[in-house]
């Protein structure tokens, strides 16, 4: 039996690829009334500012400003109405008021934006094999393009798979697909239109390999899944499809695996950190053990942990609903975002007293959150607005100046923050749901930015050239060191003309940054 993944990318890191797809615009005649506007001195009558408006309601104050200038808009707000006026003594009253001039009939020019062609991808010829999710044959894959234009038609289909053309004069195409290496082979293709233009060009990566998977010891075949933004069997996403990187076939690391229920995430660990915690906050009642359980450094005890034990227990569970959610929404697995917690913080929720504050069960400080907001785009567009004007935020997070850089870290470290319950209540789920959801953001994150560092060493996607496992250990070291030490052993890595595997990388990481592979090291474990 074999396992066939196609992997394409929807969020593609290449500008060049991101900028190729068509722009389609009409131009439109349109009959509108133009109404003049004008901005007069009280004292003198003078003209100040001429406004021309597409509406017949008064200026509103961003027209004065865009208009006219600072300075007058300025002269306008300070300008209140003039009690003399009626007494014709109108030069004793300071500033400007709105005088409606007239309107007249004009035509003007405006361009639409047409919809473009879209493409699809499916499966074809998939025979199911004995009720199983299996292909008795190896099936095709089918690529499929719609115009949405009336009177306008798709006129060919192309592309290049493992490096050799197909071509199809027509609104579909159908490729045959074969076995390949674990690290699948390249796709790229796109549809041409009537109009003359072609859809974007849409990379990304099959694989066909061998699951060693047997349903029983009569049926095999072929499975087949399609991971793509064009598609709608899409299921690899997060960190591996901005890698564009497969996942290992069969059971993955223990630490990268994926339970979907709570109950898979359990765990009953003696952490000494978090029973100090709670001992101190006073869940646990400790009072008949030596300095009440304590030891200097604000670890348990022996004694205090095996009183607080129970509740550690429940504590370091409390979360996994959330973590689980946030899994199945960002596409990073739970197991890995629970060990990330354990490390961090023993899931112990309050904010750390260190040098760099440190937030939520993740401990984001004001570092971390850079990388969010400058390597996770889709999430900075969505929160930026929330903090700041929206034409403030299109400029993008490394051209805002630093006032703005830091409101936005300050609100996002805000947001990762939780409050610490009561005795005998709970953590509130929605901070807790909203702060693990945001530390996942923030992987994704540093996922982009290790991508790009080996992209701008090796000319390749990362999942060409490393595996799904490497990459992971790459981001963690990225998360816990920062960019400075992986990005010098990418370098060393690259100029040697070594493989870039973790073993080559931990190599320079042993000299340059040796704390960042015991961090691996203990979440790996």
């Amino acid at each position: 039996m074999v396992l066939l993944i196609l992997f394409v990318s929807g969020s593609r890191t290449d500008q060049a690829l991101a900028d190729d797809g068509p722009r389609r615009t009409k131009t439109i005649e349109v009959v509108y009334t133009e109404y003049e506007w004008w901005l007069i001195r009280w004292d003198d009558e003078t003209l100040v500012c001429d406004l021309y408006l597409d509406h017949d309601e008064s200026p509103a104050a961003k027209e004065i400003y865009l208009q006219c200038g600072s300075e007058v808009y300025d002269l306008w707000a300070e300008s209140a109405p003039c009690a003399e006026a009626e007494t014709n003594k109108k030069e004793n009253c300071p500033g400007v008021y709105l005088f409606p001039a007239g309107s007249e009939t004009k035509q003007k020019e405006i361009v639409v934006e047409l919809p473009t062609p879209r493409v699809r991808l499916d499966i074809k010829d998939c025979i199911s094999a004995g009720g199983a999710e299996l292909c008795a044959e190896i099936p095709t894959l089918g690529i499929t393009a719609e115009e949405p234009l009336p009177n306008e038609s798709i006129t060919r289909v192309q592309g290049i798979l493992n490096e050799v053309p197909f071509d199809c004069f027509k609104e579909s195409c159908e490729v045959k697909l074969g076995a390949t290496g674990k690290n699948g082979v390249s796709i790229e293709f796109w549809a041409d239109s009537s109009y003359g233009d072609s859809t974007e060009h849409y990379r990304g990566r099959i694989r066909v390999s061998d699951s060693e998977v047997s349903v029983d010891s009569e049926v095999s075949g072929w499975y087949v899944d399609i991971i793509s933004e064009q598609s709608d069997f899409s299921s690899i996403r997060g960190c591996a499809q901005i890698w564009e990187s497969f996942p290992p076939l069969g059971t993955p690391p223990e630490w990268l695996e994926n339970p979907e229920h709570s109950e898979l995430l359990e765990t009953n660990e003696p952490y000494a950190y978090l029973a100090g915690q709670l001992i101190m906050q006073g869940y646990v009642d400790t009072s008949d053990c030596d300095f009440f359980g304590l030891m200097a450094n604000g670890y348990a005890s022996q004694c205090g942990l095996e009183k607080a034990r129970p509740v550690v227990k429940l504590w370091q569970n409390n979360f996994d609903d959330y973590i689980i959610q946030t899994a199945q929404e960002s596409g990073i697995p739970s197991l890995l975002l629970k060990r990330i917690f354990a490390k961090e913080s023993q899931f112990w929720p309050e904010t750390s007293k260190h040098l760099y504050r440190e937030y939520g069960l993740g401990h984001i400080n004001e570092m971390g959150t850079d990388t969010v907001l400058l390597w996770n785009h889709e999430f900075y567009s969505q929160f930026c607005p929330l903090v700041l004007k929206e034409d403030i935020c299109q400029t993008g997070y490394s051209q805002l100046g630093e006032w703005n850089q830091a409101l936005l870290r300050g609100a996002l470290l805000a947001e990762m923050e939780i409050t610490l319950p009561a005795k005998d209540e709970n953590v509130d789920p929605e901070q807790a749901q909203a702060s693990v959801a945001l530390f996942a953001e923030t992987l994704l994150g540093n996922c982009s930015q290790v991508g790009q560092m080996i992209t701008n060493e090796t000319d390749q996607i990362p999942g060409e050239v490393t595996s799904y496992e490497d990459l992971w250990r790459f981001t963690l070291v990225n998360y816990h060191a920062g960019p400075g030490c992986l990005s010098k052993a990418i370098r060393e890595v690259a100029g040697d003309e070594k493989q870039f595997n973790w073993n080559n990388i931990s190599d320079s990481l042993e000299i340059i940054c040796p704390e960042s592979l015991e961090y691996v090291k203990d979440v790996e474990k």
